[in-house]
């Protein structure tokens, strides 16, 4: 079969590998004969030799749909309550049993049993076919998901549920919940709820400027942008369940957006006017939308002060470049949620840095099972942004550049490194 295999460094070839057979399967296995596979920022960290592994050895990729051709439950059946052959699936880009402590609390990403796609404990999904350990608690079922299309339903792999994570993750936090609420600390813990500037010791002329900023405008940026709108645009509903819509129809809204590429941040602004249009009446009334460079963003935070800067920040590159600038950018007792892949050596900053500035973090890797629930409903309404191809769309909007045969895989990774193609599907 074909596979987009790891040469060395920099290089990727297509190369014909063994294709796994149904009679090799151990208990809770399935093959899945891959339609697409996603090529995907952290697949770089391995293109770029910074998670090294032996030349030749790893097929890669972590991101796929397609229909299970063979399966094996525990019993040594080939169907299940959730699996069948002919089934049309999606899997995250880790595996999960859903039986451990973590996986029962949500946190699948760290399963006892977990594997990683693409690594050289399991084999990728740029392949014709892919083995899938813990295939039932693994794979879901695309009719499942209510969505227009089977590129649409691959971003469910990771990108989407990685955006949406570090969002979530963001929001909801404890630090957070006075300011979305509009209400001081000690009024949100101790007291029944009411306005800032009616508890305030010295009244407030208007409640402060909500501000988010995101780092990295890639397909994990774009994402957290679009999940960040779509759950500040439903106030009531989960995750954040606000007593009301005052963050759409009152509140001062900011949200910058950073990057160092030019058409990334042009796209940026692209989503959010498509958003824009397709809310009509029902957009923020308050907002503001700012694009900013990595100069700019800096300039940006000495010109507001500590008490003007961003309320959370989401880093979305996976590096200390990154990490130093999101940090630059919070206000004291700000949020800072990193969901990029650090292979570093060193860390950039110091609990000293943490410390001074209260400043709470969240890193790690998205537990895509976990989430799931939420984030097929952004999915679900969110289809002028995640349904379209943006080479195939006159105004150059969508989530997916394009789709290729897998026999370009080379050049699209080439490409993708320089940053000069965005989100990449790979078709067989």
């Amino acid at each position: 079969m074909k596979a987009v295999v790891l040469a060395e460094p920099f290089r990727v070839e297509v190369r014909n590998v063994a294709t796994p057979a149904a009679e090799d399967l151990a208990p809770g296995e399935a093959i899945v004969k891959v339609a697409l596979a996603g090529l995907c920022g952290s697949d770089l960290h391995v293109y770029r030799g910074n998670e090294p592994v032996p030349p030749g050895v790893v097929t890669m990729g972590h991101e796929f749909v397609g229909t299970v051709v063979a399966y094996r439950d525990i019993n040594g059946k080939d169907t299940s309550s959730t699996i069948r052959i002919g089934s049309i699936v999606v899997a995250p880009f880790t595996t999960s049993c859903l039986r451990c402590v973590a996986c029962q609390r949500g946190f699948t990403s760290r399963c006892e049993k977990s594997q990683l796609f693409g690594s050289v404990s399991l084999s990728g999904g740029q392949a014709e076919f892919v083995t899938v350990p813990n295939a039932e608690g693994t794979l879901l079922c695309v009719d499942t998901l209510h969505v227009e299309s089977l590129h649409s339903a691959l971003l469910c792999a990771d990108i989407l549920p990685t955006g949406f994570y570090a969002v979530l993750q963001a929001l909801t936090h404890n630090n957070l919940y006075g300011v979305l609420r509009a209400v001081s600390l000690e009024n949100s813990i101790w007291s029944p709820q009411r306005a800032l500037n009616e508890v305030s010791p010295v009244p407030a002329l208007e409640v402060p400027v909500f501000t988010v900023a995101i780092v990295g405008l890639g397909p994990v940026g774009t994402c957290a942008l679009v999940s960040l709108l779509d759950v500040l645009l439903n106030p009531t509903a989960a995750p954040l369940r606000l007593p009301n819509n005052s963050l759409v129809e009152t509140r001062r809204i900011r949200i910058l957006m950073i990057d160092g590429v030019k058409e990334r941040r042009d796209a940026a602004v692209g989503i959010v006017d498509c958003i824009r249009k397709t809310e009509g009446p029902a957009f923020f009334k308050n907002a503001e939308f700012l694009a900013m460079d990595i100069d700019e963003a800096r300039a940006w935070s000495v010109a507001q002060g500590d008490n003007n800067r961003a309320d959370a920040v989401v880093e979305a590159v996976g590096a200390n470049e990154a990490v130093l600038l999101a940090y630059g950018l919070l206000r004291s007792f700000g949020v800072l949620s990193s969901v990029g892949v650090h292979t570093a050596p060193t860390f950039p900053l110091t609990g000293d840095d943490f410390y001074n500035k209260n400043v709470a973090l969240s890193f790690g890797r998205c537990p895509v099972r976990g989430i799931l629930p939420l984030v097929l409903e952004t999915l679900g309404r969110r289809q002028d942004i995640f349904a379209k191809i943006s080479s195939q769309e006159s105004d150059g909007i969508g989530l997916i550049d394009r789709i290729v045969d897998v026999g370009e895989a080379t050049e699209m990774y080439k490409q993708f490194n320089d940053r000069k193609v965005g989100k990449v599907l790979f078709q067989f």
